[in-house]
């Protein structure tokens, strides 16, 4: 049976290229993008490009162009992986790519309970915000778990360089399983609000290690409160407008 967070979906436009979401051709602004209005963002006064350049003993010009280049090649790969994701768990089939060793891996090693639904396009209409889960996870109709993959060179860790997000959650360090912890708990959010499922324990992130060709699963803590608290803060300043 097709869940109604799919059916919904449908009413979505997505477009690729620009990564931006328009509902009755109105843009609504991505989770991820909503999550960055919290954050200074990584390096916002060049202070970290500065300290590894002199660790490693180039100009930050050259480290600089060093960091896009590795940017550009990850979402590139990100982009390969996750369309081989989507073949393997709506479709049960193995692409023949870079990434056979890691599906395959995947398959065998993670059991997964219900249903699970792929690159899954989620919407508020109200809040006028929308992401996309790379996987969610239906149980009995009922409970719902939402986990997500992430291509990145380095695992992902709680590091935050001794920066906090902005209010109303500066009390959480700027780091990058607090973002991705954020973006599940808007997910699980926007499915238990909108369509009144249960939010089970079990949600994770998948780091794919593409120099090992290995896949790790790593659970996070949810915030929900903090996510409810960003959300309430975002729509008091949208009605100041």
């Amino acid at each position: 049976m097709t869940p109604e967070f799919m059916k919904d979906a449908k009413s979505i436009k997505f477009d690729d290229a620009s990564h931006t979401y328009k509902l009755d051709g109105k843009e609504l602004i991505s989770v991820t993008s909503f999550i960055s209005l919290f954050s200074d963002g990584f390096d916002k006064d060049g202070s970290i490009l500065t300290r590894c350049a002199l660790k490693e003993g180039v100009s930050e010009k050259t480290l600089k162009k060093r960091w896009r280049d590795k940017g550009e090649k990850a979402a590139i790969a990100g982009k390969l992986w996750h369309k081989t994701a989507e073949d393997y768990i709506s479709h049960k089939k193995i692409r023949k790519n870079k990434f056979t060793p890691i599906i395959q891996k995947f398959a065998s090693e993670f059991q997964f309970k219900g249903q699970l639904f792929s690159e899954c396009l989620l919407f508020d209409p109200e809040l006028m915000i929308s992401g996309t889960a790379d996987i969610v996870q239906v149980i009995d109709n009922k409970i719902i778990q939402v986990h997500d993959f992430k291509v990145t060179e380095k695992k992902p860790s709680d590091y935050s360089f001794g920066k906090y997000m902005k209010p109303p959650i500066s009390h959480l360090g700027d780091s990058k399983i607090t973002k991705f912890s954020l973006q599940v708990s808007l997910y699980l959010y926007i499915l238990s609000s909108r369509y009144g499922y249960e939010i089970g324990p079990n949600n994770n992130i998948f780091w794919i290690n593409r120099k090992k060709n290995e896949i790790e699963k790593i659970p996070i803590e949810l915030k929900m409160k903090e996510a409810v608290d960003m959300l309430a803060s975002y729509s008091y300043t949208q009605s100041l407008k």
